[in-house]
């Protein structure tokens, strides 16, 4: 009878550690679908000179303040994908042996974008570099949401009531205050349908279903403006 009780007990354990080897896997999904959220993907095609695509051409994408690089190169039409970048300003440094190395600068990422930026490279060697500063236009292709973004000049000038960052959502046409709890209402849904990252991490209690701080009265204390 005690070995009977024994057994079960560590068949018991068993499920419990499945359970919780679950959850982790949960979690570990979730936060990558967060952290998908709040980056954005930078796409495109190189081409040569008479139009033709240019496979295995290496494409370095730099964020441009932060200094840090990615590095891909294209398949066999022509395409590079890189996904998950955080949003900024970057540079597009795109080559391959026989051709001239080209240099884009002035591309910006915004949150949750898919930014497409060709690229066409001239005969020549890998040596010789091509810039383009021009802020030629990029295309948001696959965005079929409505989006908003405040730069850091509104950042720095506008004046918000209460020191409340998130105030500044409010400029947005499709943004308002959802009188019920004072939190915000966006394309009409209720403030606890409302996801908030930081940096492309979660921000958001679980308990409340808001975000951290709970967005009507506590995030001003949340961050320093300063920070912001």
């Amino acid at each position: 009878m005690e070995q009977h009780h024994v057994v079960s007990h560590s068949h018991s354990g068993r499920r419990c550690a499945v359970l919780f080897l679950l959850l982790l896997l949960l979690d570990q999904r979730t936060a990558y679908g967060q952290s998908e959220a709040g980056s954005a993907t930078l796409t495109g095609t190189v081409f040569d000179a008479s139009g033709a695509v240019v496979s295995a051409a290496r494409v370095t994408v730099t964020h441009r303040d932060a200094g840090w690089s990615r590095e891909t190169v294209t398949n066999d039409a022509g395409l590079y994908t890189v996904a998950r970048l955080p949003p900024g300003p970057y540079v597009i440094v795109a080559g391959r042996d026989g051709f001239q190395t080209v240099r884009r600068e002035g591309v910006e990422l915004l949150v949750g974008s898919r930014t497409v930026v060709d690229a066409v490279l001239q005969p020549g060697t890998i040596e010789q570099t091509l810039t383009v500063s021009a802020a030629a236009p990029v295309i948001d292709a696959g965005r079929t949401h409505a989006g908003s973004v405040v730069n850091e000049r509104a950042v720095r000038n506008l004046p918000i009531n209460g020191r409340n960052f998130l105030d500044f959502t409010l400029l947005a046409p499709h943004v308002i205050r959802d009188p019920r709890v004072g939190d915000l209402a966006i394309s009409g849904q209720r403030g606890p349908a409302n996801s908030l990252l930081v940096d492309g991490v979660d921000a958001n209690s679980a308990f409340w279903g808001q975000s951290v701080g709970r967005a009507s009265f506590r995030n001003p204390y949340s961050f320093s403006m300063d920070a912001v």
